[in-house]
């Protein structure tokens, strides 16, 4: 893996040396083996290597073909070696990934990406023809950032090289994409795909390659999963082999031989699926499984209902029984609190981020396992979207859409029978999912969503913000009740995507550990939008993929646990009482930052501003606001920063 960067002049011009000492100083704060780079007529390409597999120490990037005039730099993993290997006749068994990808694009040219497994970001620039190529991956998991200054072109992989690189006060910030961050009330950064926080640069977006060239840009999607055809008329047995046969290729092929491979691992369904393909496979060659659980770090009366789970050590505790091999990590970040980094995560990530409440066990799990000497940390991140989809409110509500009502109303009628749920309960979730589904087939944003954006009324409508969201909605659906169309997309949305890719390529330059996440595999995603609706509820399981097709290989306590779930930071309203004494100067001095008034309600931010000023503590019924003064604060400390 590795961070890459590069200008064309498209005038000839040479490229100003006092630029590319600037550029290269950018990658100081990440955790960079070695920088190499190219200077030709106009061309400035340069890669920082990360040695996260033994054959990255052996990459010459960048590379220059004289024999053709090809410039070429790659930040890859690549996961079908051995047969790329063969198909393009390389028997050296230690060739480096951009070699191989090198050598792919000189056979299959600029569709070459579509014979590559894995995770990557190309720039290949051609002089005969004074032409650049920009590649991401399927799913833009390494994301790639370009812009267009005079008669320059910039790519990088990091935003700090744009800043740079341009003039005092350019990129200016992006109010659009500031807006549709910020009037989000979740973790979603990203409402616009392809924006990002700077004026003018733009982050490629999943499945898609640039072409700069005759001063024309052409975008070029090569892979959509949206219109994978569908699987129909197989036996459920054969719909499980085809499951169980992609998902363990999915998690095998990113145990490299001579990687150290770690994992996260909750109670749920996701990463122990992951761990329970791959901890075999790992203990067969004798290596040990880094596994990494986030804790509370009191015992104290968080007010959560039985289903719902905050210290998930005991089952993953449970789990370690099935599987010798693992040696599991139970990380509480004793003392900390949603604020305790969030200066430096700010300013290492260099967005005003929003995940603040579970960023803080993430940033300590990649510091620990690069520690015990893990390059590569396994996740189960999608899998709720893949893997683990699937309920019966959206089977109900398409067997309806197919006038099939008797069918739904037995589905139902078995599901609750056999789980022995009460029938008043789902009727009460069903009218509420109705509710919100009606909302969003009328485009009526709920009035106390208006009202709880901090974002000015004036900005949400001259982006129109809400009705971007509503769009979305309808596209990819909400709630728990969506048709097949909208079940379809939600393992592939550009919006989340691209936000998944932006902190997973920070988190591996930061930290020199690389997540990688088999449950967002191309793979996987073709599979789940092929399989039909009832591979993902059958019978009495819901989330079948895992519940039933994973049977004998995922735990029974995990497999069969319907009334429970994890929540990862449930007291991070106890956290910040703890930490409060020592966090709330920080807090105000980013709220006072006067940039905020551009964006944000200066009634609304004021108002917050004394809460915060006057509060000794605050209430569990102080969470929401909580969540809001960290979406602000994340924002404040980030216009500090610029």
């Amino acid at each position: 893996m590795s961070a890459i960067w590069g200008i064309i002049c498209t005038d000839g011009e040479k490229v100003d040396s006092e630029l590319v000492r600037l550029m290269r100083e950018t990658m100081g704060k990440y955790k960079i083996d070695r920088i190499d780079s190219l200077v030709g007529e106009g061309v400035y390409f340069a890669c920082g290597h990360q040695y996260l597999t033994p054959e990255a120490r052996l990459e010459e990037l960048p590379y220059h073909d004289g024999s053709c005039g090809i410039y070429f730099t790659a930040d890859c993993m690549i996961d079908n070696r051995e047969e790329l290997r063969g198909q393009l006749g390389v028997p050296d068994t230690s060739v480096p990934d951009g070699r191989l990808c090198y050598l792919a694009y000189r056979k299959w040219g600029e569709r070459f990406v579509e014979h590559l497994l894995g995770i990557f970001s190309f720039a290949i620039y051609d002089e005969a023809k004074q032409q650049l190529l920009v590649y991401t991956d399927h799913m833009g998991s390494r994301c790639i950032n370009y812009c267009r200054y005079g008669n320059n072109i910039l790519f990088s992989t990091t935003y700090d090289l744009f800043l740079a690189a341009l003039p005092e006060g350019q990129p200016a910030l992006s109010e659009k994409w500031i807006a549709g961050c910020e009037a989000e009330p979740s973790a979603c950064m990203v409402l616009f795909p392809g924006l990002t926080p700077y004026e003018g640069v733009y982050q490629l977006q999943a499945g898609t390659y640039l072409k700069f060239g005759k001063g024309k840009v052409r975008k070029i999607r090569y892979w959509n999963p949206v219109k994978t055809r569908k699987k129909r008329g197989l036996s459920d047995a054969a719909y499980r082999k085809l499951f169980v046969d992609t998902f363990s290729a999915c998690v095998c092929d990113l145990l490299r031989p001579g990687v150290k491979v770690a994992s996260t691992l909750s109670g749920g369904l996701d990463s122990s699926s992951v761990v329970s393909i791959a901890a075999p496979v790992l203990e067969n060659r004798g290596e040990i499984l880094h596994t990494y659980t986030s804790v509370p770090d009191y015992d104290e009366e968080l007010g959560l209902s039985e289903y719902f789970v905050a210290d998930e050590s005991a089952a993953v505790r449970k789990t370690a029984e099935y599987f010798p091999n693992l040696c599991c990590h139970f990380i509480d970040c004793r003392d900390e609190s949603a604020l305790t980094r969030l200066e430096r995560l700010v300013g290492g990530y260099g967005f005003p981020l929003k995940s603040a409440v579970n960023l803080m066990w993430l940033d300590e799990t990649g510091k620990q396992a690069g520690e015990q000497g893990c390059t590569v940390i396994l996740s189960g991140q999608h899998g709720n979207a893949t893997i683990s989809y699937g309920d019966i409110f959206s089977l109900a509500y398409q067997q309806v859409l197919a006038f099939h009502p008797f069918r739904a109303k037995r589905a139902v009628g078995e599901f609750l029978c056999r789980n022995r749920l009460h029938k008043q309960n789902f009727v009460k979730m069903l009218k509420r999912e109705a509710k919100e589904k009606l909302h969003v087939f009328l485009g009526v944003v709920p009035a106390s969503e208006r009202k709880e954006s901090y974002v000015k009324q004036e900005i949400l409508k001259k982006h129109r913000i809400m009705r971007r969201r509503m769009r979305n909605a309808r596209k990819t659906g909400s709630g728990l009740m969506n048709s097949r169309s909208q079940q379809r997309r939600i393992p592939f949305q550009p919006d989340e995507l691209q936000q998944l890719g932006l902190y997973n390529t920070l988190d591996s330059l930061l930290s020199g550990v690389v997540e990688r996440d088999p449950t967002r595999d191309k793979r996987i995603i073709e599979l789940c939008i092929s399989f039909p609706t009832t591979c993902f509820v059958s019978g009495a399981n819901e989330r079948n993929l895992v519940r039933g097709y994973l049977e004998g290989i995922v735990p029974e306590h995990i497999r069969t646990d319907i009334r429970h779930r994890g929540v990862q930071g449930a007291d991070y309203v106890n956290r910040i009482n703890r930490t409060w004494a020592a966090s709330r100067e920080m807090v105000c001095t980013a709220l006072k930052n006067e940039k905020l008034g551009k964006y944000l309600d200066e009634k609304k931010l004021q108002e917050m501003l004394e809460r915060c000023e006057h509060a000794e503590s605050f209430a569990k019924e102080d969470g929401e606001f909580l969540i809001h003064m960290l979406y602000t604060v994340a924002l404040g400390i980030f216009l500090q920063q610029h």
